[in-house]
């Protein structure tokens, strides 16, 4: 405890336990012998000689009833004086309402060897329990970095499919419109009156076409569940230009005539698309416009 010498007011600190039958201590200053002693709350009302310091903190209390140091209520304190104290029998000392937690005395008919294995069994006991807490501690640090980890895993691989299956899409798209475009080749030339017939290259071509197409259309079949609208315009797509690309194999007439069916079949292409790009996700319209910069024949889907 620590408290200041009631002749010069010096500093003293002392490590030995004071009790309530007190002791002598000597101040270093001035080598005066010091009554120090500790007495419970419910002796504050008698008079005192010197000050008295609070027993949890040494805070000198004056006169109030808790200390403004550590706020313990109604402490015990140390009386610290020149004269030894008078002796007082406390009749109500053991009712003391401190709030300090009380040291449990150990019966003196306990033996020694029952102390010490009881000690050893609370030691156990807490060392087991601490250790459980870290183990449950790290199993659920455990679980919420595994959870997260496959969050994120899955997050990554759900983006992953959504791109490769909008890249199949776009491919797909292309290529219809790349046939229907080689179906309407012929109604470039200036005169109409002639029979209509399509050259070798432009057949080659077009199957060539069909057959890049299909493997496309078989990877879209089971799309994510906001694709599904925008499948089916593909499939429609895909069917107006099967109807193109038929008929620019088997037509027969003149060129006019060709021409006239044709452009009705891109007519109705055309206004599938439509219904397309304003049916498809925002992400998809945004992988059309950066596609559209390498297959400039997509640029129909954009604008």
């Amino acid at each position: 405890m620590e408290c200041f010498c009631p002749k010069c007011s010096a500093s003293l600190r002392t490590e030995k336990e004071i009790s309530e039958s007190g002791d002598f201590e000597t101040c270093l200053e001035c080598k005066t012998k010091i009554w120090i002693q500790k007495e419970s709350f419910m002796l504050r009302a008698y008079k005192k000689e010197g000050d008295i310091f609070c027993v949890s903190c040494s805070n000198i209390l004056g006169i109030s009833s808790i200390c403004k140091r550590c706020g313990e209520l109604f402490p015990d304190y140390y009386i610290v004086q020149l004269t030894k104290k008078k002796i007082r029998k406390n009749r109500n000392a053991s009712r003391s309402i401190s709030f300090r937690p009380r040291k449990v005395r150990r019966s003196k008919q306990q033996p020694k060897e029952e102390i010490i294995v009881s000690e050893k069994i609370q030691k156990h006991d807490a060392y087991n329990s601490s250790n459980s807490k870290k183990i449950l501690l790290q199993i659920v640090g455990g679980f919420f970095i595994i959870s997260i980890f496959f969050s994120g895993w899955f997050l990554y691989q759900q983006h992953k499919t959504r791109k490769i299956y909008m890249e199949n899409f776009i491919m797909a798209l292309y290529g219809m419109k790349a046939g229907v475009d080689m179906g309407l080749n012929a109604c470039e030339q200036e005169k109409k009156e002639v029979i209509y017939t399509i050259s070798k290259k432009d057949s080659l071509t077009s199957k060539k076409i069909r057959l890049e197409i299909d493997p496309y259309l078989d990877k879209l079949q089971s799309p994510p569940s906001e694709f599904m609208e925008s499948l089916n315009h593909l499939n429609k797509l895909n069917s107006d230009y099967n109807g193109i690309y038929l008929y620019s194999l088997e037509s027969s007439g003149t060129l006019l005539n060709y021409c006239d069916g044709a452009k009705k079949l891109e007519n109705a292409f055309n206004k599938t698309a439509g219904q397309l790009k304003t049916t498809m996700p925002e992400d998809f319209a945004e992988a059309f416009a950066a596609a559209s910069l390498k297959y400039k024949k997509l640029k129909f889907m954009v604008n």
